[in-house]
Formats: C-alpha cells, structure tokens, sequence
C-alpha cells in the first residue's frame, strides 16, 4: 500500500548487531522465521520437513569475523543446509507461487487498495495505519471479513472491494493471461551455492 520502510533497526550497539540476526538474518537468510513458516507450511500441506532445524541450531556458535560478531554454522551442516533452501524453492514453487495463490493474493491486495480511504475508519487510510497504532493494532486477518459486513458508506471503491471478496470466495480467480519461460541461464551447482552462503 506504499507504506514507507523505516529506517535502520536501532536499539542495541553494534557489538550486538548479531543478534536481529537470529529472527530476520539478511546476510545468509538462515534464521529462525524461516525455521518457523518452513515447519508450519510443510505440516499443513502433509509434506515431510527435509531439514533438521535442531541440528542446526545446536551447530551454530558466535565468532569473531573481521571484528565484528557474526552467527556461523559448521561446514558439516552443509547437506541440512542445502535442504533447508531446497525445501524452501519446493514450497514456492508448489505453494507460495502457485498461480492460484498469486490470483488470490492479487486480488486481496486490490481489496485493500480500494477500501485505503473508505470511512472504515476515520482516524485514518488504511495505509497510514501504522502511523497509528489504535488502528493498526485492530488490522488482523479478519480485516477481509470486516469489509465484507462493513455497513458504512456505501462508496463505489466500497462495493467493487465486496464484489472482488466474492469472486474470492466463489473461485472466480483472476486469470493467468501469459507465464514466461526462465532464461536459458544456468544455476551454479550445490557446492558453488554452499560456499557462497558459509564462505571459503
């Protein structure tokens, strides 16, 4: 909804930089989020977790890199690695890219565009919500059935989010009008990939 990111995360020092690391870890993408929605997604769509997350997190210790504090996992967890990320493109390919959730999620995010000024509430647009907090902390995954039921003005942008919320609900999907091949390009192999992410 064009909410503007914020700066950098402030808090603790930079000695202590590390530890953002273990919930959003930009550098190597390893951190426990991914833990998290790769074990939630793979019971809820019956697939077998190929990783051993424990494993991991009893191999990762803390080590100095060029004086700075840097989380690290032994060379040996190399293979959980390569399955964690395999598992991962797997679940995108089959699930989070699936073209009937990409039209899903199109489509809810066409709700929210056309209810961002609707008098749903006053205070504010949806996208300046979380720029206050009253409203913001209201947001929960029910915000699609609250525009459903909203009874207030009945504005045009109103009435063609409810109209797309049926769709939803009916199967009546956006269409996929064109997929585009990859290139040709080629992938570099699993030790190439490996040693990008754990370094020489």
């Amino acid at each position: 909804l064009g909410v503007p990111m914020y700066g950098p995360i402030t808090g603790r020092d930079e000695s202590k930089s590390f530890l953002y690391e273990i919930v959003a870890n930009e550098r190597t993408g390893i951190d426990v989020d991914k833990f998290d929605y790769l074990l939630r997604d793979c019971y809820f769509f019956g697939l077998n977790c190929t990783f051993d997350w424990k494993r991991l997190i009893n191999r990762i210790k803390l080590v100095d890199c060029q004086g700075e504090q840097r989380i690290a996992i032994r060379d040996k967890e190399k293979d959980n690695l390569f399955n964690m990320f395999y598992l991962r493109m797997h679940l995108r390919r089959i699930a989070y890219q699936h073209p009937t959730t990409v039209a899903v999620a199109l489509m809810i995010a066409d709700v929210l565009r056309l209810v961002d000024k609707s008098d749903m509430y006053p205070e504010c647009s949806l996208s300046e919500s979380p720029n206050h907090m009253d409203v913001y902390l209201t947001l929960t995954d029910g915000i699609l059935e609250q525009i459903s039921n909203f009874r207030g003005s009945v504005t045009e942008e109103m009435q063609q989010a409810k109209a797309l919320l049926r769709r939803i609900h009916t199967r009546q999907l956006y269409t996929l009008i064109k997929e585009t091949p990859p290139s040709n390009r080629t992938f570099p192999d699993k030790e190439t990939l490996l040693n990008d992410v754990l370094g020489d």
